[in-house]
Formats: C-alpha cells, sequence, structure tokens
C-alpha cells in the first residue's frame, strides 16, 4: 500500500510541542491588590487632570472678561475723549462768536461797515494791549471805512455826488484794492467799490 503522507507536507507542517516549563502559580489576592492601586493611581491621575483643567478653564474665562472689561474700557476713553474734544471745539466756536459781537458793537457807529471792518482786522495792528479795538488805527489803515458826517459838504472839489468826485473816489478804492495786503482787504475795497458804483 502505498504512503498517502506527503514528506514536504510534512516539512511545511512542523508538529507543534509544547514546552515543558511549569506555569507560576498566579496568587489572586495579589494580582487584585496590584490593580487596586494602580486603579487608584489613575483616579488619582484623573483627579488631576480634572482639576487642572477646570483652572486652565477658569483663566482663560477670566483672561477673557478682562479683555473684554479694558475693551469697553478704552471705547469709553475714546469716547470721553471724543465729548472732550467736541466740547472744547463747542467753547471755541462760542468764544469766537461772543468776541466777533463784541467787536461788532464796539465798531457800531464808529465805521460805515463794521462787518467789512472786521474782515480787515489784524489782531496785531488793529488791538491795543488789553485786546481791545483800536478804532483809530483801523480808520487810519482804512480811512474809507470812517463814517460821513449827515449833510456834511465834500472837503474837496468836485467830491460827493458829481461824476468827477464818484470817479476820483472809484479810482483811489480801484488803487487801493491792487496794493491790498490780505484776502479779507480786497473783499471789503470790492464792497466799497460796488457800493459807489450802485450810489
Amino acid at each position: 500500500m502505498p504512503d498517502d503522507t506527503n514528506p514536504a507536507q510534512e516539512a511545511t507542517n512542523p508538529t507543534q510541542t509544547t514546552p515543558n516549563t511549569p506555569a507560576s502559580p498566579v496568587d489572586p489576592a495579589a494580582e487584585l491588590e496590584a490593580l487596586k492601586a494602580k486603579y487608584e493611581r489613575a483616579q488619582q491621575d484623573l483627579t488631576k487632570f480634572r482639576t487642572r483643567a477646570d483652572e486652565v478653564e477658569a483663566a482663560r474665562k477670566a483672561a477673557d472678561e478682562k479683555a473684554l472689561a479694558e475693551a469697553d474700557a478704552t471705547k469709553r476713553a475714546e469716547l470721553l475723549t471724543a465729548k472732550v474734544a467736541e466740547l472744547e471745539k463747542s467753547q471755541a466756536d462760542a468764544l469766537a462768536k461772543a468776541t466777533a459781537a463784541e467787536r461788532r458793537a464796539a465798531l457800531t457807529g464808529k465805521v460805515i461797515d463794521p462787518a467789512a471792518a472786521l474782515k480787515l482786522l489784524d489782531d496785531a495792528r488793529h488791538l491795543d494791549g488789553d485786546g481791545n479795538l483800536d478804532v483809530e488805527k483801523i480808520l487810519a489803515d482804512y480811512p474809507f471805512l470812517a463814517p460821513k458826517a449827515a449833510g456834511a459838504a465834500p472837503s474837496t472839489p468836485g467830491a460827493g455826488g458829481t461824476l468827477n468826485g464818484k470817479s476820483a473816489t472809484l479810482t483811489g478804492l480801484q488803487e487801493r484794492l491792487d496794493k491790498a495786503r490780505s484776502r479779507e482787504e480786497r473783499i471789503a475795497l470790492q464792497d466799497e467799490i460796488l457800493k459807489h458804483r450802485k450810489g
């Protein structure tokens, strides 16, 4: 009878042999104690991690609240700064209007056109040491602003209502306009020229 076992198959499938080492006896009580110790250490580590996570979260919330409070404080400071600037501007505008009104009142009756005189006003030359208007200096620099006396006769021949007088006045005003030093002075002189041409 032929042998059914294949020698190649036997070579590839070696027979399993178990080692003859004896199994060490396991003490269940000692193993249980070791597992309990590991569990307690794991619980302690978990508690530490949770505590640390809570501390980190609390610190993050505190930092967020502080940043929000500082942002609110910064925004309030910006708003207050803007309000102060607005109030200072309003105060400066009110002071400028009050000063202009005082000066206009001081010029009323002393010059023919207080508004034109204010436009020509040069603080360095036309104010005294106390900041008050010096009307004489204004009229010396701008004699065309001097009021004419009612019913007074013209001081120069041909002046007044005649064409020669009107043309001489216009010529004088035109010459002064050509020599004007500031924009305000030119505007006032142009206004005066227009008044003379219409009148």
